[in-house]
C-alpha cells in the first residue's frame, strides 16, 4: 500500500504524485545538480464537516516548513525520496493551495489541495549535459503500483546517447518488476528519449507460467462461510497450474475456461470454508417469544359511547427455536430445545447431501415449538 510522508506527517489519502527531474547548469554552463520538482495533488477528507477545518490546519502546520525529508513508500520499501541529505539545497516548499467547493456550506466535510517541493541533489556529471524526467505513481484496486517514467537526455558531441542510458535510467527498486523500456535517439545519436513503466512484483508465479493474477476474496451468508479463488494465467503452464489449485475438500462449484492462442486460462472456485474446525461449518438459530390473545370487540351502536373489548380466558405464551447447521461429509446434529421438558412441537430434518465425493455438503434443520408457561388474565371489560 502506497503511502506518503514529509516529515512527521503522513496522509491520510495518497495524492496523484509527478516528479519532475531537470538538470541545473552552473554559469559557464556546466552540469551542476538535479533539480527536482515533486508536485502533489490530493484530497483532505474529515470525519464531519465540524472537524474539517481542524484537518486543513494540520495540513497547513506540516508544510510551512521546509527542509524536511519527503518519502513514498510502498509497505517499508522506499519507491521516491526527497531527502534533505542528499540535497545541496534542502527541499523547500515553492506552493501550497488547499481549496474547497464551497467553504460556505455547513455540510462540507472535503477540501482539495495541490503542494509542489523543490530540492537539488549533487549527481555525478559524467557525460550527460542535460536531462529531464518525468515520473508519475499509480495504484490500481488490485493494490498494484505501476510507476511511468518518461525521459529525454542529452550527452557531449560526438558520444552516443544509448551508452549513457543504464546509467541514466533508474535502478529497479525492491519488489518491483520492469514491464517496458522503450527509447528512441535523434539523427545524431547524441538526445535520448525514453519510457519506463515498472510495476511491483507479486507472489512468484507458478512454473511456466509467464504473466497472471490470483484474487482471493472470502463470503458468509446464511448458507455458510466460503471463499472464493479467481485468476488468469498465461503461458505454457497456464492450465496445468490452474488446475493445481483446485481445492480437496469443500469445492461448492469451479470453471475453467482456455484459449489456446493466446495460452489463457481463466478460473474460478468457490470452496466452503469451516469454521470452527468441527463437523459444523456453520451454524444459525433463532428463538423468539411468543403471547397469543383471545379476545372479543363490541361495538356499541349508542351515541358518544366508546367501543369495549373483552379478554376470553387467559393469554398463551410461546417459545419458538428454529436453525440450521451445515457440517461436512456427515449430518451435524441439531440444536437442543432452550427448555425440552416444554417441548409441543418438534420437526428435525435431514436434508439431501449437496456436491460429490469429498466435497458433499449435509444440512441438518430443526424447530421446536415450547409451551413453558401461562400467563392468567382477569376476564372481563377493557376500553380500547
Amino acid at each position: 500500500m502506497l503511502t506518503l510522508v514529509y516529515g512527521s506527517y503522513e496522509f491520510a489519502l495518497t495524492p496523484n504524485i509527478t516528479l519532475n527531474r531537470l538538470t541545473s547548469q552552473n554559469d559557464v554552463g556546466e552540469r551542476a545538480a538535479e533539480r527536482e520538482t515533486w508536485t502533489l495533488l490530493g484530497e483532505l477528507v474529515a470525519d464531519d464537516a465540524d472537524s474539517l477545518a481542524s484537518v486543513i490546519a494540520d495540513f497547513n502546520s506540516a508544510f510551512a516548513n521546509d527542509g524536511l525529508d519527503l518519502q513514498l513508500k510502498n509497505g517499508q520499501n522506499v519507491l521516491l525520496s526527497l531527502q534533505a541529505v542528499d540535497c545541496w539545497q534542502s527541499p523547500r516548499i515553492i506552493e501550497t493551495s488547499v481549496f474547497t467547493d464551497d467553504e460556505d456550506m455547513p455540510f462540507v466535510r472535503n477540501a482539495r489541495f495541490q503542494v509542489k517541493i523543490l530540492g537539488e541533489k549533487l549527481t555525478a556529471v559524467g557525460y550527460v549535459l542535460a536531462h529531464r524526467q518525468d515520473i508519475e505513481i499509480s495504484e490500481d484496486i488490485r493494490k498494484q503500483i505501476t510507476k511511468t517514467i518518461k525521459g529525454q537526455f542529452k550527452v557531449d558531441a560526438g558520444r552516443n546517447a544509448s551508452d549513457s542510458l543504464n546509467s541514466v535510467v533508474p535502478a529497479l527498486l525492491p519488489g518491483m518488476k520492469r514491464k517496458e523500456l522503450t527509447y528512441e535517439t535523434d539523427a545524431d545519436d547524441v538526445v535520448l528519449t525514453y519510457r519506463v513503466v515498472d510495476i511491483t512484483e507479486f507472489e512468484e508465479l507458478p512454473a511456466e507460467v509467464l504473466d497472471g493474477y490470483i484474487i482471493e476474496s472470502e463470503d458468509s451468508s446464511d448458507e455458510g462461510n466460503f471463499k472464493l479463488l479467481q485468476g488468469v494465467f498465461f503461458g505454457p503452464g497456464a492450465k496445468v497450474q490452474a488446475k493445481a489449485l483446485k481445492p480437496m475438500t469443500g469445492l461448492v462449484s469451479y470453471r475453467i475456461s482456455e484459449n489456446p492462442q493466446e495460452q489463457k486460462v481463466e478460473f474460478t472456485y468457490k470452496q466452503r470454508l469451516r469454521s470452527d474446525g468441527q463437523s459444523a461449518q456453520k451454524k444459525s438459530q433463532r428463538i423468539s417469544y411468543q403471547t397469543k390473545l383471545s379476545f372479543k370487540d363490541f361495538k356499541i351502536l349508542t351515541k358518544d359511547a366508546q367501543d369495549c373489548r373483552q379478554i376470553l380466558g387467559s393469554s398463551d405464551f410461546f417459545v419458538v427455536q428454529e436453525g440450521f447447521a451445515i457440517g461436512e461429509n456427515s449430518y451435524p446434529s441439531p440444536a437442543m430445545p432452550v427448555q425440552a421438558s416444554d417441548v409441543v412441537e418438534r420437526s428435525i430434518v435431514y436434508e439431501f447431501p449437496e456436491g460429490t465425493g469429498n466435497s458433499r455438503i449435509y444440512k441438518t434443520r430443526w424447530k421446536y415449538v415450547m409451551k413453558p408457561l401461562k400467563v392468567p388474565f382477569e376476564q372481563g371489560f377493557t376500553q380500547n
